[in-house]
Parts: structure tokens; C-alpha cells; sequence
């Protein structure tokens, strides 16, 4: 499909904006009625089985939610055979990754303008069973009403889960990583089971950056961001801010705990925190350690990018299974890495050859690795 065509006698495509890793979005005219609508494509280079099965779950987790601050999703059906695209509301405005870029670090009073909404976005989705999985700035618009008011929205439900599934047929392949990596939690990075505490800890790090500037987890590389959200390791946001608000401050400490069953349980507890009317319940949050007392992290192997797609993704990365996460401390036989690199070895010399990378602290033996 091209701007200038109209599916299905309803929807004729005006301009396109925007392409993305699942599909290309279009401004169109609602033939009947007139309106703008927006109209998503799936790219013809992810019509597959489970991509064409991830486009409509996308579609389905949005429209069961009802909240003003999700976008509004109208229609579902079919450009051509097995080519789907679904209508949803057309949002002008920027993402609040536009804002974040021109400002940096935002008000209190900004922060909590926009934030408030996402939460209450989220905390929809999870009552309908909806977990977001990539929530970020860029998946959330500032549209603005005909009276001038902002909207918030949350957008994009690709990578959504509901909860309660039993399997099913598999979208994504077991130990895969979904997600954007400066916004997964722990347990998504280390493919483990995910709740609403999962989308609770993306919140944390869009509200550190709303009122930083920076996001919490930084590194050289996407494996050294993700070795410090395992660990739990980042700089405290009052840090950075001394004046901060003291409900955000206490907020971001109890999303970004390490431990899933640790943080807030829902994003409304979340915003509690913030507004200072629910319980606080932090145990102990890692921050940037001081190298002469921090004790040796545990060496991580992870697996990269693959060099079959369809043993990954569709960002191509994925991680090493429970068993692969060694649990040593010091240089005492490295029995457990060194079976993991034979295995990804082997699996090289099967044709399935990996990018693997050992993370850890200088000193714990990763060069005899």
C-alpha cells in the first residue's frame, strides 16, 4: 500500500507517518465520515505466522482497554491477503521523548503533569490484564484536544502481555528478551516471570529521567546497561537533584528495587508514594558503589545477537537461561561459565554462532575465561 490508496473502501491513506520495526503508520481520511484517522500497516518484511500474530495482539491489548489516556483503537482488518493493519485515533503532537530532549530535566509540577496520566494508563491496562512490556518515552504522546488541552497517551502495545495466559502459541522465543534494554527490568532481562511490577519499573526509570534528565542505567554498551539494572546499580536521583521532591525520590527508590515483589505492585501504589499517602516499604536499594567496599559482582554470561532470526526477537538479542547466570563470587574453578561458553561454542560450530560477551568487575578472571 501507497499514499493515495484506500483500503477497503474506508481508509484513504494522505501521508505516511512513520515506520517502525513491526509496521508503517498513515495519516488517513475516514472516507464516510470525513475525520483523520491514523492506519498502521504491518511492513511486508515481518509478514509471518508470528509477527502477523504480535500485530493484532497489539491491536487487541489497546482496544480492551478503556482509559482516555490510551490511544483509541477503531478498526482491524486486511490490506491484502494475510496483510493486516489496524485504525486507531490519529495523536498530533510530539512523544514525551521530544520533550525530554529539548528540555532535559522537567519541573515538578511538569513531571507530575504528565506522569500522572501514564500511570493511571498503565493501572487501566493492568486491571484489564494488559502488561505494556516497552513502556518509554517515545510510546507516549502529548496530543493536544481541539479546546487546546493536553492529552497524555500511551501508544504501542506491541511487545503487551496478557496476564493469565497459558502459553498459547508462543510470539516470542523462550529466554528471548523483549523490550527496549534502557527501560527493562531485571526480570525481562533475565527472562524470568513478569507482573505488573515489570511495568513498575519502566515507570520508575521515565520518572527519574523526567526530573534528571538522564536515564538511571548508563553504560559503554547496551550489556553494560543491562549488567547494571540486574545489579541494581545507578546513581540516586536525589543526587543529581538535592531540592527533588520527596514523594518522586521516595517513588523511583521503590520502583527500581531489584526485586520484583519489593516494589510497588501496581503503578496507582506508585503515585501513592509520590503524592505521600501510601505505605513506604524499601528495604535496600544498590546504588553506585564505592570500589573500595563494594563486594565482587557474580560474572554474567549473555548472549547477543544471533545469527538466526528466528532464534531470537525482533531485535535480535537474547539472553542466557537461569542455569547460565553463575552464582560465584571469586576465581574458584569457573566450571559453570566456562560449560556455558562451550555451549555457545558448540552452537557455533552447529551454524547457530552468537555474539557472547562476559561481563563483570576488573579482577574476577574474565580474560582466563
Amino acid at each position: 500500500m501507497q499514499v493515495g490508496d484506500t483500503l477497503d473502501g474506508k481508509y484513504r491513506l494522505m501521508r505516511q507517518l512513520r515506520s517502525g520495526g513491526m509496521g508503517t503508520v498513515y495519516v488517513a481520511e475516514r472516507v464516510a465520515l470525513g475525520d483523520q484517522v491514523a492506519v498502521k500497516i504491518i511492513l511486508p518484511s515481518q509478514n509471518n505466522d508470528v509477527a502477523r500474530a504480535r500485530f493484532l495482539r497489539e491491536a487487541q491489548a489497546a482496544a480492551r482497554i478503556r482509559h482516555p489516556n490510551v490511544v483509541q483503537i477503531f478498526d482491524f482488518g486486511e490490506a491484502g491477503p494475510q496483510t493486516p493493519y489496524f485504525v486507531m485515533e490519529f495523536l498530533d503532537g510530539p512523544t514525551l521523548d521530544d520533550e525530554i530532549r529539548v528540555h532535559k530535566a522537567l519541573s515538578v509540577e511538569r513531571t507530575l503533569e504528565v506522569f500522572r496520566p501514564i500511570c493511571a494508563a498503565v493501572e487501566a491496562g493492568h486491571r484489564r490484564g494488559v502488561l505494556h512490556r516497552d513502556l518509554k518515552p517515545g510510546n507516549v504522546m502529548l496530543s493536544r484536544m481541539d479546546d487546546g488541552r493536553e492529552v497524555v497517551k500511551v501508544l504501542d502495545f506491541g511487545l503487551a502481555r496478557f496476564t493469565g495466559e497459558d502459553g498459547g502459541e508462543k510470539l516470542t522465543v523462550s529466554g528471548a528478551m523483549v523490550g527496549t534494554y534502557s527501560y527493562m527490568s531485571p526480570e525481562q532481562i533475565l527472562s524470568e516471570e513478569i507482573s505488573p511490577a515489570t511495568d513498575v519499573f519502566s515507570l520508575g526509570i521515565i520518572l527519574y529521567e523526567l526530573v534528571t534528565g538522564r536515564l538511571p542505567f548508563n553504560g559503554g554498551s547496551s550489556f553494560a546497561v543491562m549488567d547494571r539494572i540486574v545489579a541494581g546499580r545507578y546513581k540516586p536521583a536525589i543526587d543529581l537533584v538535592p531540592d527533588l521532591h520527596a514523594g518522586i525520590a521516595r517513588a523511583i527508590s521503590a520502583a527500581l528495587l531489584v526485586d520484583p515483589k519489593k516494589r510497588p505492585q501496581s503503578p496507582a501504589e506508585l503515585m501513592g508514594l509520590v503524592d505521600g499517602n501510601a505505605p513506604i516499604r524499601l528495604d535496600a536499594t544498590m546504588v553506585e558503589p564505592d570500589p573500595s567496599t563494594e563486594p565482587r559482582h557474580k560474572t554474567h554470561v549473555v548472549a547477543g545477537p544471533t545469527t538466526n532470526p528466528r532464534e531470537s526477537d525482533s531485535d535480535g538479542f537474547s539472553v542466557a537461561g537461569d542455569s547460565e547466570w553463575p552464582e560465584m563470587n571469586c576465581f574458584v574453578c569457573r566450571d559453570a561459565e566456562m560449560e556455558a561458553l562451550k555451549s555457545e561454542y558448540q552452537n557455533a560450530l552447529a551454524g547457530s554462532a552468537r555474539l557472547t560477551i562476559i561481563a563483570g568487575d576488573a579482577g574476577i578472571g574474565k580474560s582466563t575465561l
